[in-house]
């Protein structure tokens, strides 16, 4: 009997020894997003009782990932004793849809939209946009970045960053004149313009300029979403088509090497498809990269 006692007191001692400490932590979470639980006994594991709700981090803290709505249970556990708290995962907030995109023009309206009801429409810069909480109605105010989020009652939520219009139509450089029947390359930095000309003395596309007839013309480079900025111009002078002897010189060159072009027409300038490929003064042409250049 003596020993059937020393025996119950060992095995209550052994229960005692491995008492564990209640689990802490935010037991609700999003769907996507996580939450860290602890247990102030070290040396045990996590599990949870439904993948497909909630996984969770077998590590020294239990990062509980919410897959889909619903509750998992949430299981610590040291040498045969647990403890369990139940995790409450709530329905996402949706994706957020902007019917102009994410990169817009300056003073742009448009009506946000998510697929998930019953939320609330804020914005992070109120000075550069507004937005009507109850339908998602946004207006543009200013240029910039601002960011819109919807909020459900639950506290999930969604954003998306949107980008209204760029600042500046940027500065036209290359070449001020040219000859009728010859091109001359121009570029602007910024790169979502577009290129004009005011009158027929002159054509341009994708900053390439063709000399018409001898005058003067102005090319403009214009950027949509810039609308209340003027755009950018440079005048550009066209005179009489000049006895100019052709060029002469390789055609073809090895990435890295350099090249000389030559023509028996004195006093002109070089120019190139690729800005700073060649030495207006020289005609050395310098390939950096596999392609094609127009050498002028």
């Amino acid at each position: 009997m003596k020993n059937l006692y020393l025996t119950l007191f060992a095995l209550l001692l052994s229960f005692a020894s491995f008492a564990i400490a209640p689990i802490t932590g935010n037991t609700t979470v999003c769907v996507g997003s996580t939450t860290t639980l602890s247990d102030a006994s070290l040396g045990g594991g996590w599990w949870s009782s439904n993948n497909a709700i909630a996984y969770v981090s077998n590590s020294s803290v239990g990062v509980v990932t919410g897959v889909a709505a619903g509750t998992a249970t949430i299981t610590y556990s040291i040498s045969g004793s647990y403890v369990t708290a139940t995790v409450t995962v709530n329905a996402g907030a949706g994706t957020i849809y902007s019917p102009l995109g994410d990169s817009i023009c300056r003073y742009s309206t448009e009506t946000l939209t998510s697929g998930v009801s019953g939320g609330t429409w804020s914005v992070r810069n109120t000075a550069v946009g507004t937005i009507v909480s109850a339908t998602g109605f946004f207006t543009n105010v200013s240029h910039g970045e601002d960011t819109v989020i919807y909020t459900l009652p639950t506290g999930c939520s969604s954003w998306i960053m949107l980008t209204f219009g760029p600042q500046t139509t940027g500065t036209i450089t290359g070449p001020a004149t040219v000859c009728a029947g010859s091109t001359i390359y121009l570029t602007d930095l910024v790169t979502t313009g577009t290129w004009s000309a005011s009158n027929g003395n002159a054509t341009v596309s994708g900053g390439t300029v063709t000399g018409v007839s001898p005058g003067i013309d102005t090319i403009y480079y214009g950027v949509g979403c810039a609308l209340s900025l003027p755009p950018a111009m440079r005048i550009v002078t066209v005179t009489s088509t000049g006895p100019v002897a052709p060029i002469t010189g390789p055609a073809s060159m090895c990435q890295g090497s350099t090249i000389y072009l030559s023509d028996a027409t004195l006093g002109g300038a070089w120019t190139c498809s690729s800005p700073g490929a060649i030495n207006s003064t020289s005609g050395a042409v310098y390939g950096s990269s596999a392609g094609t250049l127009v050498v002028t």
